[in-house]
């Protein structure tokens, strides 16, 4: 993060500060399923989206580095998280639209549209469902998905379903 950091501050080029975003993403995407709700990577995390959003130059990078190649994953976040924070809900959606067109078995790219999706009025339970149950695999570590997702379905009715998803989170080594 301080790489990046030192990199808008002495106006790096735009390729470096996409390819050090990516590796920042990765790392802490990675770091969060072996060790989810550790307090360094929360406070990681929001290091980072601040010094992505109070940097103009770190949007207009990421906003061209995805317009170039939309199947991105950690771009396409990156970019709809900074939207998001700055309330543009309609950018963040098409941003993460367009990235689930260009890359639609990417699991994070479904788990963050679920959310904004929870966040939008008028969403539909199926829709919802669709996307959170295209966000994890069968014995993964991203319990989040998971758990929303068995939350989805009770909501919904689909009791026997929610009830074995919330049995396997029960037997979850947290």
């Amino acid at each position: 993060i301080r790489t990046l950091q030192e990199s808008l501050d002495n106006e790096g080029s735009d390729d470096l500060i996409e390819k050090q975003v990516k590796e920042v993403e990765g790392q802490l995407f990675t770091a969060s399923q072996m060790f989810p709700g550790d307090s360094y990577l929360l406070e990681s995390e929001a290091a980072l989206a601040k010094l992505l959003s109070d940097h103009e130059r770190a949007l207009t990078a990421l906003a061209k580095a995805f317009d170039a190649n939309p199947r991105n994953g950690y771009i396409a976040l990156r970019l709809a998280q900074i939207h998001e924070s700055r309330g543009e809900m309609a950018k963040a959606k098409n941003v993460l639209e367009k990235g689930l067109g260009a890359n639609a078995a990417d699991k994070r790219l479904h788990f963050a549209f679920a959310r904004l999706l929870m966040q939008s009025p008028g969403t539909t339970g199926d829709e919802l469902i669709y996307h959170l149950r295209r966000s994890f695999t069968d014995g993964d570590s991203n319990y989040d998905a998971q758990l929303l997702y068995a939350r989805q379905l009770f909501i919904k009715g689909d009791l026997e379903v929610s009830r074995q998803v919330f049995d396997k989170l029960s037997k979850a080594p947290l």
